[in-house]
């Protein structure tokens, strides 16, 4: 019975061949990046950079596929690799991303326009508030006028 599991867990990793994909993430300074993401694209399978950069993780997927590294203020990285069992090492550098900023527009006005338009959006904002708890009391005094009247007819009867 026990060589029968041996076998077949044998046999389960011979026709699901893990491949162990390993390698550093660097900065194009040559410091480690801590906490990159590396993943296989259209995967659940990655891994976070640890203190010194460097990254494994294991993966069931076979053939070709696209490894990318990505970190917050860095343009991310795509490399294609052949998974085919065994181990691979790949190591990424990564560029920093210019400062770009959206455009930015700035317009004048009076403090008093905006005082009003805040003030009025405040009171619409209210107004909606009270219509709210008015509707919700309305409920509640209906059911409560339904249900004492229906106390009221037990009593009479």
């Amino acid at each position: 019975m026990r060589f029968t599991l041996l076998l077949a867990f044998s046999l389960i990793g011979i026709s699901f061949p893990q491949t162990i994909i390993s390698g550093r993430v660097t900065t194009s300074n040559g410091k480690p990046l801590f906490a990159a993401n590396v993943v296989l694209k259209d995967t659940y399978d990655g891994a976070s950079t640890n203190e010194d950069g460097t990254y494994s993780f294991t993966t069931f997927e076979s053939g070709e596929m696209i490894l990318l590294a990505t970190y917050i203020g860095y343009k991310p990285e795509e490399r294609k690799i052949n998974i085919s069992g065994g181990g691979i090492t790949v190591d990424f550098v990564l560029t920093e991303t210019a400062g770009e900023l959206d455009q930015v527009v700035i317009s004048a006005g009076s403090l008093k326009q905006a005082m009003k338009k805040n003030l009025l959006s405040l009171n619409l904002s209210i107004l909606l508030q009270l219509r709210v708890r008015m509707q919700m009391f309305m409920v509640f005094f209906k059911h409560y006028r339904v249900h004492k009247q229906s106390v009221k007819l037990k009593v009479c009867l």
